[in-house]
């Protein structure tokens, strides 16, 4: 009979913990599935009574609009045009300029040699960033991540994984000190909510870590060499 108590015991006491896990699983599977869309509505109206104020931003979007291209023509420009735009933004006091472009081909423009060559230098003398793509598509341009990662543990399966790469020009990538992903996945109803700050990149030679455009922004501006 003692025995029998002290497994009615032990019983009494996993069955909170199992309830939990339960709930857990049931959440997991009932938000994943048919209830996704009330969360994600749920969440945008959250998003609307709770709206913040906009506060000081040391970030400054330089966008090319209609004025831009009635002032210098249809896009693309020549590359000598860009790398006027990147010394302009870092001689107007920049910590970091970011590119976010993919220019994995050459200038076919008349003065397309020579422009190449301008910008390459002027990503090279200011502290500059450029986009990568990554993609399940054939490789475009192959680029190396420009900081190393300090890893406890292993790499999150969550994260979001690609096989294919499009980078830059390789004197484009090499003279800029950082890369970063320009990519977005917008949830099942097209809506973007967020985006991820870590990628994965699966190659024949194991896995690779890309960071998001916007976090290699950041460690160019925290003047650091690679990520803990």
């Amino acid at each position: 009979m003692s025995l029998l108590a002290d497994w009615r015991r032990a019983a009494r006491r996993k069955i909170p913990g199992l309830v939990v896990v339960l709930l857990l699983l049931a959440c997991h599977f009932a938000f994943d599935g048919p209830l996704s869309r009330l969360r994600e509505r749920t969440y945008d109206f959250y998003q609307f009574l709770a709206q913040r104020e906009a506060t000081s931003n040391p970030v400054v979007i330089v966008s090319i609009d209609d004025a831009s291209l009635k002032a210098y023509g249809r896009w693309p420009w020549n590359r000598g045009l860009l790398a006027d735009l990147v010394d302009g933004v870092a001689e107007s006091g920049a910590a970091v300029v970011g590119l976010a472009l993919v220019l994995p081909e050459a200038d076919i423009s008349p003065d397309g040699i020579a422009g190449d060559k301008r910008l390459a230098s002027a990503l090279a003398k200011n502290r500059t960033a450029l986009a990568v793509s990554l993609g399940n598509e054939a490789t475009v341009s192959e680029a190396e991540p420009k900081a190393g990662w300090s890893i406890v543990g292993q790499v999150p399966e969550t994260l979001p994984g690609f096989t294919g790469l499009t980078g830059s020009l390789p004197d484009f990538s090499s003279a800029a000190a950082g890369l970063g992903v320009i990519r977005t996945l917008p949830d099942p109803d097209g809506v973007l909510r967020h985006v991820p700050l870590l990628w994965l990149r699966n190659t024949a030679q194991g896995v690779q870590l890309w960071p998001s455009f916007a976090l290699e922004l950041l460690r160019l501006y925290a003047g650091e060499n690679g990520y803990v």
